[in-house]
């Protein structure tokens, strides 16, 4: 069989199973593969990695269009944003803190304590950028988030202090990302070019603390599945 005709084939394949990542990137991949001599299995993975970017992409867009931000005009308004959800976010994190302190779980205390001092660094930096700006009569109430609370507090109930371990990361991944996608929102779609700067900025933190959270609810996970076994 034809090289041309094994790519239109895969593309065929791919619009049927809805493999949006793969066909995008399949023929990259491939003249990758084929240069660099990648085992079959490791350009499988690559070809699966694309996919499943693309598919938590769709998921990130979608949630987007169904958040309803509030817009933000200026950049004042924008760093009067960033103090509440950053500081609503550094409590919450000590919320879980405590929480897992009262469970005894140092160490998924000591996560959300280092959480939380991520988010009071992010608020001293918001605050540092407005000095000079009169923002605290900007500062927003709860009222105008969609769901009446700030992105970062989404998950409330995760100071229940008989919560589990799996559930208080997952609980402080539901706020991380939904502070991710804030900012995400603001750096995408705001006119003004210093907002969208320091929003990409927020962009890039936020998404690492989901990395870390991740990470964490894999292992957790993990280990829960082998005592189950």
């Amino acid at each position: 069989m034809s090289a041309a005709l094994t790519r239109d084939l895969v593309i065929a394949q791919t619009r049927a199973l809805k493999l949006p990542g793969i066909a995008r990137t399949f023929d990259g991949l491939a003249r990758q593969a084929r240069d660099a001599h990648w085992p079959h299995e490791d350009y499988l993975h690559e070809v699966l990695s694309a996919e499943q970017a693309s598919r938590h992409e769709s998921v990130i867009r979608q949630r987007l269009q169904e958040a309803r931000f509030p817009e933000i005009k200026t950049l004042d308004t924008f760093l009067a944003y960033a103090v509440k959800v950053e500081e609503e976010a550094s409590i919450h994190f000590d919320e879980l803190g405590e929480a897992m302190e009262a469970c005894g779980n140092a160490q998924a205390a000591a996560l959300f304590r280092q959480l939380a001092g991520y988010s009071r660094l992010h608020l001293q930096d918001a605050r540092s950028r407005a000095s000079g700006h009169d923002i605290e009569a900007l500062i927003p109430g709860d009222h105008v988030w969609p769901d009446l609370e700030t992105p970062e507090r989404s998950a409330l109930w995760a100071g229940d202090p008989a919560l589990s371990k799996r559930d208080a990361l997952k609980a402080a991944l539901e706020g991380e990302r939904c502070g991710f996608e804030f900012y995400l929102h603001i750096a995408e779609t705001s006119a003004d070019p210093e907002i969208r700067a320091i929003a990409k900025e927020f962009v890039k933190e936020e998404a690492e603390h989901v990395e870390i959270l991740e990470r964490w609810i894999a292992g957790e996970e993990t280990l829960l599945a082998a005592a189950a076994s």
